[in-house]
């Protein structure tokens, strides 16, 4: 992963050294340019086109998937700071590339949908035969993909569309470990989550209507269309935290709080302390506060040196995590008996 990150950060850096060299000679007069007089597109069209999808290759050594959809990012991202950097009086290629440029950005928004619905479609047939969902999701889409910040975001994609449209009420669904503990219940979680999207749903109108008139048509409907998305994010977060348990496996605590929340597994030798939790807990870094919309009533220490996977999948350093349960002394209880078990 430090490697990883290296290759990322040597990338980014070359990319802002190739744009800013680019800048440079264009909007400044030198011998290169003739002092201005000679300024030329073909360099800069050459670099963004060929020369930065060539590099990106030759770094990370990408699958044909991924480099088609990183080399059009490059290219849409490219034409755009182009743009900005070629004065108006000597851009001729620019003026149609221009043109292009929203027409890229559709193309790559459609294959992403269609490769999450796919993948969620996979998915769904799938799970007539295993109630599994979260193995299978993620079987689908990291075991495709590979795992990276991208297919981790595809995969979380992919569970926002699963349960907040393709789940039915009467499906059973499984989830590792062998005793599950809600979170639903504490404090409201659930009802006040469900509270804030009737809101939404009665707002959308309201605001679509207002925007119509007083702003433009098109801007009403660009609104509404994401409020009406981010009401499907809502929706979903709502009916996995009616569904995804904080788990107790045979030999690690496994972590889930809805979708938006990281998941993780901490073997039981990574436990210090198990407690209750009386009061707010800090906002600290190396603190995970699993809450939602509950109270916090569960404290777990980890012991020096541990690690666990953030949203992207990079690991980061954690102390403490808190989560809020329904049944926060049931839980301690049956935790704490595992973690002796396990010594």
């Amino acid at each position: 992963m430090v490697f990883s990150l290296r290759k990322q950060l040597l990338f980014g850096f070359l990319v802002l050294l190739v744009f800013s060299g680019h800048y440079a000679l264009l909007n400044t007069a030198t011998l290169l340019n003739e002092y201005g007089r000679q300024i030329e597109e073909w360099p800069l069209l050459f670099d963004t086109v060929f020369f930065l999808p060539l590099l990106y290759y030759l770094i990370f050594r990408p699958g044909l998937k991924d480099f088609l959809f990183k080399t059009i990012a490059l290219c849409i991202g490219g034409i755009g700071f182009d743009s900005f950097a070629i004065p108006d009086e000597s851009k001729i290629l620019w003026h149609d590339l221009e043109n292009v440029r929203p027409y890229l950005a559709g193309l790559m928004v459609i294959a992403e949908f269609t490769l999450v619905g796919w993948l969620v479609y996979q998915t769904w047939k799938l799970l007539r035969l295993s109630g599994d969902v979260d193995n299978m999701l993620e079987r689908e889409v990291i075991g495709r993909l590979g795992d990276s910040p991208v297919s981790r975001i595809i995969l979380f994609d992919a569970k926002i569309w699963f349960y907040g449209l393709l789940l039915r009420t009467n499906k059973t669904i499984q989830y590792e470990g062998e005793q599950h503990f809600g979170y639903a219940q504490n404090g409201g979680n659930a009802s006040n989550q469900l509270g804030i999207i009737f809101l939404m749903m009665f707002e959308i109108p309201l605001a679509h209507a207002l925007l119509h008139f007083l702003a433009a048509p098109a801007v009403a409907w660009l609104i509404s269309a994401l409020t009406a998305f981010g009401l499907l994010y809502l929706l979903a977060e709502y009916r996995a935290t009616l569904r995804r348990p904080v788990s107790l496996g045979r030999d690690a605590l496994l972590l889930r709080c809805g979708l938006f929340a990281p998941d993780a597994r901490i073997p039981y030798a990574m436990l210090a302390s198990a407690a209750p939790l009386h009061g707010p807990a800090p906002r600290e870094r190396g603190t995970r506060r699993l809450q939602q919309m509950g109270e916090l009533n569960v404290a777990l220490r980890l012991r020096p040196g541990s690690e666990l996977p953030g949203f992207l999948g990079g690991m980061q350093p954690v102390q403490c995590i808190c989560l809020g349960l329904d049944r926060p002394q049931d839980f301690l209880s049956a935790l704490q008996a595992r973690i002796a078990d396990e010594k």
